[in-house]
């Protein structure tokens, strides 16, 4: 997921990997955005482009995420700034429930989800910038809790992030559970990883380079004694 990412020395690796043949058959799928570097990197392999969800699809979505019909002006809002990307439509969902945006209203018809009267439609025009806002609303534990993860890596579980974020066992755990619950994180066997590759880059991105280095250096120093 999201191979758009990938360094320069990655993609060749990958290039390389696809023009091999092997003994045992494997299955690999690769998700990335439309992207020069990896298309010319990857051009043997096959591609299967997918297109936007059909506007059908669409409130379908937002119906079952929400848990009722958006109303022809919200769903118009969330579509308007989506799109047919499915992800960037739940993260647009999430980030006005989060914020007290919307609510639910009992009507003749039923349930219906509409924008809360008097609150903000203000929402940002990119997958990135929803990411981010979402992020900055957490509190600085629960962010410092992520900006671990993203250094670390995929895999990495409570113990260790209690050790590398200064914390006891059991503080981890309430946060983790909050960042479970808003779907930034989840559970993949005993170790943590995010729900998508996009939480990790914007947290990455967001850390000045000149901050990085001592991170990395805390994450190395754990492993060493692991």
């Amino acid at each position: 997921d999201g191979l758009q990412w990938a360094d320069a020395p990655s993609l060749a690796l990958l290039a390389r990997m696809s023009r091999r043949s092997y003994d045992v058959p494997c299955l690999v799928i690769l998700g990335t955005r439309p992207d020069a570097a990896v298309l010319a990197a990857l051009r043997a392999v096959p591609r299967l482009e997918l297109g936007p969800l059909p506007d059908a699809a669409r409130t379908t979505l937002l119906t079952r995420h929400l848990g009722a019909p958006p109303t022809p002006e919200l769903r118009q809002a969330l579509v308007r700034r989506g799109g047919g990307n499915p992800f960037f439509l739940l993260e647009l969902s999430d980030a006005m429930k989060e914020r007290g945006a919307i609510e639910v209203e009992e009507t003749p018809q039923g349930r219906v989800v509409r924008r809360r009267t008097g609150a903000p439609l203000q929402l940002p025009s990119t997958l990135e910038g929803v990411v981010a806002e979402r992020l900055d609303e957490l509190d600085a534990p629960a962010r410092g809790l992520l900006q671990w993860l993203a250094v670390a890596g995929d895999g990495v579980d409570e113990d260790d992030l209690a050790d590398l974020a200064d914390a006891t066992p059991e503080e981890v755990g309430e946060r983790l559970r909050s960042l479970v619950k808003r779907g930034f994180v989840e559970r993949r066997g005993a170790g943590l990883a995010f729900t998508s590759a996009i939480f990790r880059e914007v947290l990455y991105e967001a850390t000045e380079p000149g901050d990085r280095a001592p991170l990395h250096r805390r994450v190395a120093a754990r492993l060493r004694r692991v």
